[in-house]
């Protein structure tokens, strides 16, 4: 078995590197386009919700119930968003049903990560503020355009296996020289020094799976570099970040509009001034109580 794959290795290695790097290209550049879209649709989610935000606050928008606030709130939000991943069927025949929706469509398009922020929207009820960090990781993971590729493929997964590709090709790189000089050294024992022009074909066995043994090596630096200039050229991490620290500022932001809203600032100004009030009425009945009156000598009879 062992010797099986150290000849399919002294064959086929930088073959099989060279599909990974071309695999890697692939997935890497769909990756790219993946989340260069999601930052698109998420950052017009963050702009809108801020906008809507701002808006509600120059209108002192009164809060009293969080279900129908939240429900105008998302509704006004989803008609602005860019479309996702919607699929239009066009009928001729049926004027009324020109732009039909599918189901798919519906549950991946644009109105999909809104009903998800609406399925968490418990969380807008808690006085305590929640783990912001930790309910956007919650709220992303359940949008299938975030932790797939191509609907199927763990992007995260493909994410992180592209990112170690530099070291493996060195790796690879390594690997093939020692199965190279492995495969040469015993053609050495075949050479007969006594009749060099006999032992050609030996030596020429021997020349070229040492050669091979340096090109693997060659091709694995070339290969990690390739991936290492991709890599910088087309980051998924860093851009994924960035979409999740805006989306993680916009429920920050929305938690502390609705629980802080005008209502509750109203509600506190009233409470403070209650408060002074009773602090003014307790201090002037203090200073009557411990009002003492004047001394007066009684006259003689």
């Amino acid at each position: 078995m062992i010797q099986l794959l150290l000849e399919l290795s002294g064959k086929y290695l930088i073959e099989f590197m060279a599909g990974m790097l071309g695999l890697c290209f692939v997935m890497r550049w769909f990756s790219y386009l993946s989340s260069k879209r999601n930052d698109a649709y998420f950052s017009t989610l963050a702009r809108e919700i801020t906008i809507s935000i701002e808006k509600d606050k120059e209108n002192k928008v009164m809060i009293k119930d969080i279900d129908t606030y939240l429900g105008r709130f998302f509704a006004d939000i989803s008609e602005k968003l860019p479309n996702r991943s919607l699929r239009f069927k066009k009928e001729k025949s049926k004027p009324s049903q020109k732009n039909m929706i599918s189901i798919d469509g519906y549950l991946n398009g644009r109105e999909n990560f809104v009903n998800i922020l609406k399925s968490e929207s418990g969380v807008f009820y808690c006085q305590t503020p929640p783990n912001f960090h930790e309910l956007t990781q919650r709220i992303l993971g359940q949008d299938k355009h975030w932790t797939t590729l191509l609907k199927h493929l763990p992007i995260d997964g493909i994410s992180r296996m592209i990112d170690v590709m530099p070291g493996l090709f060195v790796v690879f790189g390594v690997f093939g020289t020692f199965v190279g000089i492995s495969i040469a050294l015993p053609e050495i024992a075949k050479i007969d020094f006594n009749n060099i022009d006999g032992s050609g074909s030996t030596l020429t066995s021997f020349v070229l799976n040492t050669a091979y043994a340096m090109e693997t090596s060659l091709a694995g630096i070339v290969f990690s570099v390739l991936t290492t200039f991709m890599n910088t050229m087309y980051p998924i991490k860093d851009v994924r970040n960035s979409i999740h620290k805006k989306i993680e500022t916009s429920l920050q932001t929305l938690w502390y509009h609705i629980n802080y809203s005008t209502k509750n600032e109203d509600e506190l100004v009233s409470t403070l001034k209650a408060l002074k009030e009773s602090i003014d009425k307790m201090n002037q009945n203090d200073k009557e109580s411990v009002e003492i009156p004047a001394f007066e000598p009684k006259k003689a009879s």
